[in-house]
C-alpha cells in the first residue's frame, strides 16, 4: 500500500482511479482507442491490444500472471473476462461454495494425514494429535489446488468449521488489507509515542502514573528502539507528515473478560477525526508457556464481532443451519496486534490463521493497484470503457498467483519464518509518497 502523504488522513487508504493509473503509469490519461499510442502490457496470450480491441484475444491466465510479473513500472491492462460484478460478487463471495478453498475437506485430510484420514472433520484432540496447524494445513490446500484446480476458474475466500459449527470465511485480499493495517499502526506509533514516551522520561509522569525505575527504562529503551528503527529506514521525514492521531493506534483494552475474550479498538480505513471500530474478539487461542498443543486446536476457533459494512453484508448469507463468520481486515488486524502484544508473556497466542504476504505477493498486488486497468465492452454502445479491479478481481487474481508459484512463495501464517529470513514485512506493506 503507497500512502501519499499531500491527501487527508481519510483519503489514504483509497486507491486510485482509472484516470489516475493512467496518468501515473503513462504521463497522461488516454482514451481507450489512444491506448495504442502508448506502451502497456496486455495480459493476453498473444499480448496484442489490437486484437484486444478487436475482440479477437484468447484469455490465458498463465500469460497474464506473467505480464503482471514482468511490468516492473508502466501499464497492465486485463481484458474484459476477469471482470467480477457487483452482482456476481455477491454471488460468488457469499453464496458459491465451489470458489472457496475449503480446508477442512477431505483431499486436505489425506493429504496430511494418509491412512488416518476419516472423512470427517478433526475433534479438538485430533487436530492436537496431528499438530493441525494453519501453515501445515494452508500449504497442503493451496498445494492440492494447484495440482488439481482449473487456473482459469474463479476462485474466492478460504473456508473451515470450528467446533460451534460456524464456518470462518477468510480472504486473501482481506488477509493483506488485515497487515496493511496493522503495520500502519506500527507506523503511528513510531509517529507519536516517541514525543509521549520522551516527554514521560522529561517530566517523571506518563498519564497520572508517576515513573519508578523500572518504567523509566521500559520507556527509555521503547524510545531508543523506535528512534534506531526510523533513522535505519530514512522515515524521518515521511513521518512527520503523517497525518494521524492516538485513535489511529490499534487498542487492546485491560477490561478483563473470559479467557479468550478481549475487547479491541481498530481505526477505520477511510478514518475522518475519531473514527474507529470498538468490538470483541472471541475464541482467542491463548495458550500457557509451551502448550503449543492446545493451539493446534484452539487456533480454529477465532471469531471476530466487527460491525462494518464488509462483515456484515458478507457473513451469515448462504442458506444454511450454520453461521458464517466472514473475517474482515479491522478483526485480522487486531489479532496480529493481540499476537505481538502478548509475544513473550507466559499466556500468549503462538498461532493464528490469518496469512501474511510475502514480499513477492505485496508487490504482486500493489500492481493490481497502481498500475493495472481492465477493458470493458459494452455492446449496447459498442463502446470499450477502463476501470480499476475491485478486491474480488484482485482476489481472483492472488489464487491464480498462488496457484502458479505456491503457498510459501506468496503467503506464510507465521511472523517466525520472516524473522528468520530477516526480513520486515512493514516496510513493503506501508510505502509513502512524499
Amino acid at each position: 500500500m503507497i500512502i501519499d502523504l499531500s491527501r487527508l488522513r481519510s483519503e489514504y487508504f483509497a486507491f486510485p482511479s482509472a484516470g489516475e493509473v493512467l496518468t501515473d503509469t503513462l504521463g497522461a490519461s488516454p482514451s481507450v482507442s489512444s491506448l495504442k499510442d502508448f506502451p502497456s502490457r496486455v495480459a493476453t496470450k498473444s499480448g496484442s491490444l489490437e486484437e484486444l480491441l478487436q475482440r479477437e484475444h484468447i484469455v490465458d491466465s498463465g500469460a497474464a500472471l506473467r505480464a503482471i510479473d514482468e511490468a516492473s513500472t508502466g501499464l497492465i491492462i486485463l481484458p474484459p473476462e476477469y471482470r467480477i460484478g457487483e452482482d456476481a460478487v455477491r454471488d460468488l463471495v457469499v453464496y458459491d461454495l465451489d470458489s472457496m478453498l475449503r480446508l477442512d475437506s477431505m483431499a486436505v485430510q489425506r493429504r496430511l494425514l494418509g491412512d488416518d484420514a476419516t472423512g470427517h472433520r478433526l475433534s479438538k484432540k485430533r487436530k492436537q494429535q496431528y499438530a493441525w496447524s494453519p501453515e501445515k494445513v494452508m500449504s497442503a490446500a493451496f498445494s492440492i489446488l494447484g495440482e488439481e484446480g482449473d487456473i482459469e476458474a474463479i476462485h474466492s475466500t478460504i473456508g473451515w468449521f470450528g467446533r460451534d459449527q460456524h464456518r470462518r470465511i477468510l480472504s486473501l485480499y482481506r488477509s493483506v488489507q488485515g497487515a496493511e493495517l496493522r503495520a500502519f499502526q506500527n507506523m503511528v506509533a513510531y509517529k507519536l509515542l516517541i514525543p509521549t514516551f520522551r516527554k514521560a522520561l522529561r517530566t517523571g509522569k506518563y498519564g497520572d502514573r508517576v515513573l519508578d525505575d523500572a518504567l523509566k527504562n521500559d520507556l527509555a529503551m521503547k524510545v531508543l528502539k523506535y528512534e534506531r528503527y526510523v533513522t535505519r529506514h530514512n522515515l524521518k521525514s515521511s513521518l512527520s507528515r503523517l497525518d494521524v492521531d492516538f485513535t489511529d493506534l490499534i487498542d487492546v483494552s485491560e477490561i478483563p473478560f473470559a479467557s479468550g475474550t478481549k475487547v479491541v479498538q481498530v481505526p477505520s480505513q477511510r478514518k475522518t477525526l475519531n473514527d474507529s471500530y470498538q468490538f470483541k474478539l472471541t475464541g482467542i487461542p491463548f495458550v500457557e508457556g509451551n502448550k503449543i498443543t492446545e493451539a493446534y486446536s484452539e487456533v480454529w476457533e477465532a471469531r471476530g464481532k466487527c460491525y462494518c459494512k464488509d462483515k456484515t453484508y458478507r457473513s451469515d448469507r448462504r442458506v444454511s443451519a450454520h453461521d458464517e463468520d466472514f473475517f474482515c481486515a479491522h478483526e485480522i488486524s487486531a489479532y496480529h496486534t493481540l499476537r505481538r502484544k502478548n509475544e513473550g508473556e507466559d499466556v500468549h497466542v503462538p498461532l493464528l490463521p490469518f496469512l501474511i504476504p510475502t514480499k513477492e505477493m505485496i508487490g504482486f498486488v500493489d500492481k493490481l493497484r497502481y498500475q493495472t486497468i481492465m477493458l470493458t465492452y459494452r455492446p449496447q454502445t459498442q463502446r470499450w470503457s477502463k476501470r480499476t479491479l475491485n478486491h474480488t478481481e484482485m482476489e481472483n487474481l492472488m489464487f491464480k498467483k498462488v496457484m502458479r508459484d505456491g503457498y510459501e512463495a506468496c503467503f506464510t501464517t507465521s511472523i517466525d519464518r520472516f524473522r528468520e529470513e530477516k526480513y520486515n514485512p512493514d516496510l513493503d506493506l506501508v510505502r509513502f509518497r512524499n
